[in-house]
């Protein structure tokens, strides 16, 4: 059966900050790969694992836990590596969903050239899902590759972004989408490990429902729940494979060689988590390449630290003397005591004395000045050609397979001695990635003396500390429950039952959507953002009756919110930068003291509700119309304050009923400020109008305070200046007879207003379509009296307007 989004949800919640052994899951793990044998054999289970051009894949020893590997894209090539886990193979089930979780490492030498995939979960049934080719019903296929990128910031030189690389069947485009991780946590440091978890949960087939969630170091960086990865005849199909791709760019290769480091690759039915890795053992080593290995020396007992007695550091950057030399070797050789006592002239005031005569007696060294060799140079730097012929003797190692593996070490004594340290793979050269030098006259830094020991004697990565409890997060007084910065708002929303109250921490949740249950409350403090990223989605939304959100910032979704339900409430919400801020169908929805700006179409759309109301928001410039009321009963817009609209400022429309539009006020409107457009029973009144109709040039009607296409409304008190039309009366067309006459300003009674040099006030409508309309005691203010005045399409001076019978309770002055 396929597994519901709530099991998610709870394993989000009890697991974001769960530690468990590094190199296991939570049990019952489909696959546990540490990568500790051979790349030919652990990779021999998998389709299309052939170590080769396609998976250029070596083992290193310096892995999260002993060894790992390396996958390596040369210069002008695309392939680090293909291989794929199938789940068929194994004689497993496709799974209807999967974690995973593996470490990686991008080499401080990384560079970031461009983008390209690594390692994620794959559904490849046909051609597509790959390779432009978009999925369909008559070409299944998904794939959720994760994806890097140095061009999304906030990747530098020293730090790679990383995402998903999504084929779906709502992608726009033959090739997947790039969906990067949030940037203040999926970044890749080069040098150090990182650990990557990712989830992948089926959809319903035919329906948008399918989740993708990742981490990096424990941390949410992403979280969407509308993918269809399954059309509706695909109930058979799930997560194919796991496909352990490496791949740089799309259609350019690597301008340059890249490497890639992976480790502890788990997959589980079941979230994995990170486990703990120890903090580095110095103060002075966690920027180095070398803190693995550095880590195993001292953990091996085999280095104390450089400034006793404290030794809180390693100073990994200052060359190793031949004198310190020899008590490592000592240490990691447990060298016997000497047979000869006092072997060199020049070392008896050296605390090292006694690891020198170890290292004499035993054959590792013979002394510093041939052919005499009676003194050792306990202060003199070791050169890396030294450091070969140290470790060689000191070790054995299998005869070398390549000879004269560097260009620079013809001349050296040590040739030979080199060339078996990298034929062990205890070296690998000092100028990467071409690695064709060995520079032997070179000094050895302490980091670097670390790696060439660890390597060489295969040392053990130290124990992981012990796993803390999960993280239990403290809930607010008045509240149920609590979303920490970082975790899934809606897994905590489905963990709780009707009616609970759920706090929202401060922080971006980026690709996160809320979906309330029924009387919920969802409270978001200051700070707290939904972060749509441009997709194409609903930020807040949801059939569920009697939700409240409050306090939430809503940004960059198609939707801010979207509800369908009855008696929503919106409190304090920031609602910016959608394609609209709400659209609305269900009855009874109330919005107060919330902000809207800057959305492509309506900041507010409520269409066919019943009781739809808002009060006191702030709607600022850039949305198309504030608030569009289509075919509404009972609206009431009031007390908000409305700046610079592209289009209306109040717009109700389409045989709306009832609509009270009070004490509101709208300036520099591109159109009419408020607009009664086929409706019906309008109450417009105590508004402030200023500057509307910006736009608006030889069509008077289209740039007023107010207007009125339709019967039945009730237009006072309001204060209209400076707008392109005062207050006026069009029929949209001859017919009276259309449903409730909607197309005729019959019935409109418009008094005790202020109109202040605002172009034409009137009516265009002849007498059949104005009956029973009428302005009176309004108040007038013009520079001149000229034929401001418009009844019946003829235009008037005051004298004439009021001998038409218009205003005969009114009043006209002059400044």
């Amino acid at each position: 059966m396929r597994k519901s989004i709530l099991c998610l949800c709870l394993a989000v919640l009890i697991a974001p900050l769960l530690a468990t052994d590094v190199a296991r899951g939570a049990g019952s793990e489909y696959l546990v790969e540490p990568f500790s044998s051979a790349p030919t054999v652990w990779t021999e289970g998998w389709f299309d694992g052939a170590v080769g051009p396609r998976n250029r894949i070596t083992q290193i020893s310096d892995g999260v836990s002993g060894k790992a590997i390396n996958v390596s894209v040369p210069a002008g090539s695309h392939f680090g590596s293909a291989a794929l886990y199938r789940f068929g193979d194994q004689g497993l089930g496709d799974p209807d969903e999967l974690y995973y979780r593996y470490f990686i490492r991008l080499p401080a030498s990384f560079k970031n050239y461009g983008s390209g995939k690594i390692p994620g979960p794959a559904g490849l049934y046909s051609a597509s899902g790959r390779n432009g080719i978009k999925p369909s019903n008559s070409n299944p296929g998904w794939s959720a590759r994760m994806q890097f990128s140095p061009s999304t910031s906030p990747a530098t030189a020293n730090t790679t972004a990383i995402g998903f690389y999504v084929y779906h069947r709502n992608q726009a485009k033959a090739t997947g989408d790039t969906l990067m991780w949030d940037p203040s946590v999926g970044v890749l440091k080069h040098g150090a490990w990182s650990c990557v978890e990712g989830h992948v949960s089926m959809n319903t087939p035919g329906v948008r429902n399918g989740v993708l969630e990742g981490w990096v170091d424990e941390k949410l960086a992403f979280y969407q729940d509308d993918f269809q990865f399954l059309g509706s005849a695909d109930a058979a199909l799930g997560v194919q494979s796991f496909w352990f791709d490496t791949y740089y760019g799309g259609n350019g290769t690597a301008p340059g060689p890249l490497n890639f480091q992976f480790d502890e690759l788990v997959l589980s039915p079941d979230r994995v988590g990170c486990g703990e890795v120890a903090a580095p053992r110095f103060s002075d080593t966690g920027g180095s390449v070398h803190v693995a290995n550095i880590d195993r020396l001292a953990y091996a007992g085999i280095t104390y630290g450089c400034n006793p007695p404290t030794n809180d550091r390693f100073c990994p950057d200052a060359p190793v003397s031949r004198g310190a030399m020899a008590a490592f070797l000592t240490r990691a050789l447990k060298l016997p005591a000497p047979d000869i006592v006092d072997r060199f002239v020049d070392d008896n005031d050296s605390v090292f004395e006694d690891a020198i005569d170890r290292l004499a007696s035993s054959g590792v060294t013979f002394g510093c000045n041939p052919p005499t060799n009676d003194r050792f140079c306990p202060d003199r730097a070791v050169t890396r050609g030294q450091m070969a012929a140290f470790l060689t003797r000191a070790i054995t190692f299998p005869p070398p397979g390549i000879k004269d593996r560097f260009i620079d070490d013809d001349d050296s004594v040590f040739e030979s001695a080199i060339d078996w340290l990298a034929s062990s793979g205890v070296t690998l050269g000092c100028n990467p990635p071409a690695n064709d030098r060995y520079c032997p006259d070179a000094p050895v830094s302490r980091a670097q003396m670390a790696t060439f020991l660890t390597r060489g004697l295969s040392l053990p990565a130290p124990p992981i500390p012990p796993v803390d409890p999960p993280f239990v997060p403290v809930v607010p007084n008045g509240y149920d429950a609590v979303v920490p910065a970082g975790w899934s708002i809606q897994a905590v929303i489905n963990s709780q039952p009707e009616g609970a109250d759920i706090f929202i921490e401060p922080g971006v949740y980026q690709y996160q959507s809320i979906i309330p249950k029924r009387n919920q409350s969802v409270v978001g403090a200051s700070g707290a953002v939904i972060d749509g990223m441009g997709l194409l989605k609903l930020g807040v939304s949801g059939d569920a009756a009697g939700a409240s959100i409050r306090g939430i910032e809503v940004r960059n979704f198609s939707r801010g919110f979207a509800v369908t339900a009855t008696g929503w409430t919106i409190d304090g919400a920031y609602v910016h930068d959608n394609v609209y801020g709400v659209e609305a169908t269900g009855d009874n929805l109330t919005i107060t003291n919330s902000r809207f700006a800057n959305h492509d179409l309506e900041a507010i759309r409520v269409t066919g509700a019943t009781n739809f109301a808002v009060y006191d928001s702030t709607f600022e410039p850039s949305s198309k119309t504030a608030v569009r009321l289509d075919g509404t009963v009972g609206a009431v817009v009031d007390g908000n304050t409305i700046t610079g609209p592209t289009g209306y400022g109040v717009w109700f429309t389409d045989a709306a009923l009832q609509t009270t539009v009070i004490d509101n006020v709208i300036t520099d409107s591109a159109r009419p400020g408020i607009a009664h457009d086929r409706a019906y029973g309008s109450t417009i009144s105590g508004n402030t109008l200023i500057g509307n109709g910006t736009a608006a040039t030889t069509a008077w009607w289209d740039g007023a305070g107010i207007v009125v296409f339709g019967p039945d409304a009730h237009v006072s008190a309001n204060t209209v200046t400076a707008n392109h039309a005062g207050i006026v009366l069009f029929t949209h067309s001859s017919d009276l007879d259309g449903p409730l006459g909607l197309y005729t300003p019959k019935s409109v009674l418009v008094e005790n207003n202020v109109v202040v040099e605002s172009g034409f006030v009137g009516s265009n409508a002849s007498a059949a379509q104005a009956v029973n309309s009428v302005f009176q005691g309004n108040t007038y203010t013009y520079g001149v009296d000229a034929l401001r005045w418009v009844w019946a399409g003829i235009g008037r001076n005051w004298a004439g307007w009021q001998a038409n019978g218009q205003d005969t309770t009114g009043s006209f002055t002059t400044p």
